[in-house]
């Protein structure tokens, strides 16, 4: 009966990653359109960062991940991804939000979703 609570624990976390995840994709963007008034090569760079990362930073994290733990990877992925995130309303709040910022956010979130697409 532990495993599967453990099991339906990290199902439910892992829902509400990807949940985030998909709400990202559309959020960053719009963010940078509607407070920063980013023009079109803005909102491509920042796309193209959120899509460039998955080369630079996930094929060799997947490596790594597979050869280690990933409960840790898992969560600690998750963290700096949180965190890196809730720096956006933060920056804006307090009126520093800039584009290479959302752009550093971008390149952050990329290892959370790589790490968390493993469930063992």
């Amino acid at each position: 009966m532990e495993r599967r609570g453990d099991f339906a624990l990290f199902a439910w976390a892992n829902g509400i990653t990807q949940m985030g995840t998909q709400i990202t994709v559309v959020a960053l963007p719009l963010t940078a359109l509607l407070t920063l008034d980013a023009g079109a090569f803005d909102l491509g760079l920042l796309s193209a960062a959120q899509m460039l990362a998955f080369l630079l930073i996930g094929l060799p994290a997947g490596v790594w991940v597979d050869w280690s733990r990933r409960r840790p990877i898992i969560i600690w992925a998750d963290v700096v991804r949180g965190v890196a995130l809730l720096s956006v309303p933060v920056a804006a709040w307090l009126g520093v939000l800039t584009l290479p910022q959302l752009y550093a956010v971008a390149l952050c979130s990329v290892p959370a979703r790589c790490s968390s697409t493993s469930p063992t």
